[in-house]
């Protein structure tokens, strides 16, 4: 029977292998993982086969083809931080193999060490192929660990232009290794410094309250008067509030604005995503600069601005899991159809989307005129949108008048939702 062990190297250095890896390590027959982890260890077991690979589907595939019976699985720190080691447990499956798993000793334990911090109250983020909000983080937590994927002066640039030039950091570069090298200095110091791919980042914010930065706007329905506004129409607070909880937003997942105004609805995705990324779509310039404006006044790290008339401007744009459609121009069934043309043939789970892929795709739609209201049905209809609800909300707001207050009414609004699923292969 074949034996398949995932097993954890730490830094990479043997010195940070626990001995029950070492040891299966030396027995190996088959030594597997990315060069760099495979090269950290091939002389613990010199007579075995080398497969230089960090895909789960090709080690998978190799492990089924081949006749040996001991194969090891290299991956680097700790199999349960930020490791492969989930993946390839759900490829093996197929396969009806399930892996002994060692855990090594992650970059977390180790440089804290180093730098003579416990790590227990550290925020830990993973900086590699994610979207982060690095200004709200470290504002929000005394201690912050990256691994930066190797963009520590971009993480450094974005503290120091949000006034966290002055909080103290800690650089950790090849860790274990003979190059290793530990720099301590404030965000400000340490920016513009020459650093290697392989490096993780510590911030220290003693400033830090441990509260939300902007806790004026957790709760959604932020009050009109707090954006700017031009002549651009926008989604009044209200109605906001409603089509926001129609869009059941995913944190760390991506969402779309369509005609996103002055940015209201964006702002509020934004700032309720987590890690995600919010894109508003907006054709008309007077908007865009608004839009931007208004990022920049919330602090909205999590929104990209695309400028254009969609479908077109989706073009390149990730596969959403909440989009919000305020102005079509006419090209509901277009915009509709190029957004669901986004959705995998199959749920995936890749190294790069992890579980935020989305299956999924709940659409709400804004309508003050009838027409829009049966356009955007009709086209619901016509995609086989599911769970299609419809809600027309009416608000009224006071008006001081003398000493009285007086009920205004505003505009009825229709809102439109739905969700699709994936695609099926015929």
């Amino acid at each position: 029977m074949k034996q398949v062990t995932i097993v954890g190297i730490g830094m990479g250095n043997h010195s940070t292998l626990t001995l029950e890896s070492m040891e299966a390590i030396q027995k190996a027959q088959v030594l597997l993982g990315a060069p760099r982890m495979v090269d950290a260890v091939k002389d613990l077991a010199p007579e075995a086969k080398e497969v230089r690979s960090y895909k789960s589907d090709e080690i998978t595939s190799f492990i089924a083809s081949s006749d040996f019976l001991e194969y090891v699985i290299v991956m680097s720190g700790d199999t349960g931080f930020h490791s492969g080691t989930k993946e390839l447990r759900s490829a093996l499956a197929t396969i009806k193999i399930t892996p002994n798993v060692l855990p090594g000793i992650s970059s977390v334990s180790y440089f804290f060490a180093k730098v003579g911090l416990s790590w227990e109250d550290a925020c830990l983020v993973s900086m590699h192929g994610r979207q982060v909000d690095v200004v709200k983080t470290v504002r929000e937590h005394t201690k912050t660990f990256f691994l930066t994927g190797g963009n520590v002066n971009a993480i450094l640039a974005e503290l120091a232009s949000a006034g966290l030039g002055h909080a103290t950091c800690f650089v950790g570069e090849n860790l274990s290794y003979e190059t290793e090298r530990v720099l301590k200095g404030t965000v400000a110091s340490l920016l513009g410094g020459q650093y290697g791919s392989i490096c993780v980042l510590l911030v220290v914010n003693e400033e830090a309250d441990d509260k939300p930065s902007r806790p004026d706007v957790l709760t959604i329905g932020i009050p009109d008067e707090a954006f700017l506004r031009g002549k651009v129409p926008m989604t009044k607070s209200e109605v906001r509030a409603v089509i926001l909880s129609k869009l059941k937003l995913r944190r760390g997942s991506v969402a779309y604005d369509v005609g996103a105004g002055t940015g209201s609805v964006s702002i509020e995705m934004a700032l309720n995503i987590g890690d995600g990324m919010v894109y508003a779509i907006e054709t008309n310039p007077e908007g865009v600069e608004l839009i931007h404006q208004n990022k920049e006044a919330f602090g909205a790290t999590q929104l990209t601005v695309v400028e254009g008339l969609a479908p077109n401007a989706l073009e390149g744009l990730p596969c959403p899991s909440s989009v919000f459609i305020g102005g079509s121009k006419g090209n509901m069934e277009a915009i509709v159809k190029t957004i669901l043309d986004k959705l995998p043939a199959a749920p995936r789970n890749d190294k790069d989307c992890g579980e935020l892929e989305p299956s999924d795709i709940q659409f709400v739609v804004s309508a003050i005129a009838l027409e829009t209201m049966a356009e955007t049905i009709a086209v619901f209809n016509k995609v086989g949108m599911e769970e299609v609800d419809i809600a027309q909300v009416q608000v009224s707001k006071s008006k001081k008048v003398g000493k009285y207050n007086m009920m205004m009414g505003q505009n009825p609004i229709y809102i439109i939702s739905g969700r699709k699923g994936n695609r099926r292969e015929s």
